[in-house]
């Protein structure tokens, strides 16, 4: 049964019930950076292979040696294929970071506590026995389980699998997702409008929103209000997208076509409209087995509709696990008042200030829906809860973190 006007909690809730990842697929590790992980990744080897030296110096028995005794130098041993030779007894050996340990060798001397002139070393001062030396299995050993299902592979992960054996990877397969704009006003990005006319912004801004998400993006241009038009594309979209986003034609306006050419080829409306603002119009159902999410038209409420309902449902296509899904939030102080009086959640677009490790929110600009150069500014969405009518300067509500990057700033 659709519904109507419910909470942007019970909306998010009802598009990510039916979600389940799109697929999976086997890629090199050099491909799979910022995808994620389908399988668990088993090491197939000891990390390291073998006791080597962690440091450049000289390997020693530790029994056999004093402080400030001259030992012979047996050789040397570099980082390099083979089995070094045992070392004989009362001597020492050249070792370089990463070389294998010889038989005999039980510690390992920096050289910055030595003097030697090629032919022997003397040693200053003598580290703990077994100093220096990493041992066979000390970070991974063979059999143990180093990266699991869901985690979304970034290089020290990479470089993990790449020593524990693997040169490839089973991944969840990024979600093919469909953009689909409509209006006889819109002009694609690169023409300059004439009277009347709209760039289609909104395209460009999805495009970018699904790709930095981990999505792959299907262009199907601008349509026309026109029924024909819009159901070629639409079908188009359903034979190969895992997910369709329209933006536009979702509100009530007589040109509104996008539910009504969507319900002709079978379209299950969830849900439309939402308590929010800006994002009112928002619907939401799918098409046999396609979710389809219906944003409005204007640019902002188009883009915060992207970042509260597509980031999550993307992320949720692509097999990263529930507590990850949503964007972060965190608690900010208001540097002006909030108000409303529509009964509607609050979108507020703001930067962000550390101000002695607190986070103000100052507004970026008109919070006018179709001024895109406030959300340009914006870092993060201030909420201004629905049950809320107004909020003093200087008290706290919850935003919504548009780029978690903006959290590593210092005051």
């Amino acid at each position: 049964m659709t519904q109507q006007n419910i909470s942007v909690a019970e909306a998010l809730a009802r598009i990510l019930a039916p979600l389940v990842p799109v697929g999976r697929e086997v890629i090199p590790l050099t491909l799979a950076a910022g995808r994620v992980l389908a399988e668990t990744v088993v090491s197939q080897v000891n990390v390291p292979n073998g006791d080597n030296s962690a440091m450049d110096g000289f390997g020693i028995r530790y029994g056999s040696v004093t402080e400030g005794q001259p030992l012979p130098l047996a050789g040397e041993v570099h980082a390099a294929p083979g089995v070094p030779a045992p070392l004989p007894a009362g001597q020492a050996v050249r070792i370089f970071t990463g070389a294998p340990i010889p038989e005999g060798v039980d510690t390992v001397v920096m050289q910055e506590d030595c003097t030697w002139d090629g032919q022997t070393v003397t040693t200053h001062k003598l580290p703990e026995v077994g100093a220096n030396i990493r041992l066979q299995g000390e970070d991974i050993a063979v059999g143990d389980a180093v990266l699991s299902p869901g985690q979304t592979l970034g290089p020290a992960a990479l470089g993990v699998a790449a020593s524990c054996g693997r040169g490839s990877v089973r991944v969840f397969r990024r979600p093919r997702v469909a953009i689909l704009a409509s209006g006889d006003e819109l002009v694609p990005a690169g023409v300059l409008p004439g009277p009347g006319q709209v760039v289609s912004s909104n395209s460009i801004t999805l495009a970018a929103l699904i790709q930095q998400s981990g999505g792959e993006v299907i262009d199907l241009g601008i349509a026309k209000d026109d029924k024909a038009d819009l159901r070629s594309r639409i079908l188009d979209a359903l034979r190969h997208a895992d997910l369709l986003v329209t933006s536009g034609g979702v509100s009530v306006g007589d040109y509104d076509l996008v539910k009504e050419v969507l319900g002709e080829v079978g379209f299950e409306m969830n849900f439309w409209k939402i308590r929010m603002k800006p994002g009112k119009p928002l619907a939401y159902g799918h098409v046999g087995d396609v979710p389809v999410l219906g944003l409005p038209g204007n640019p902002v409420s188009t883009l915060v509709g992207g970042y509260l309902f597509l980031v999550p449902a993307l992320r949720k296509l692509m097999g990263i696990p529930e507590s990850a899904l949503a964007l972060p939030t965190i608690r900010v102080r208001l540097a002006a008042p909030m108000r409303k009086k529509d009964g509607r959640a609050h979108y507020n677009r703001v930067r962000l200030e550390n101000r002695a490790g607190a986070w103000w929110a100052i507004s970026a600009g008109s919070q006018g829906s179709g001024v895109l150069s406030a959300m340009a500014a914006a870092e993060a969405l201030a909420i201004l809860p629905e049950a809320v009518n107004e909020v003093a300067q200087g008290e706290t509500v919850d935003a919504v973190v548009l780029d978690p990057a903006v959290l590593g700033r210092s005051a």
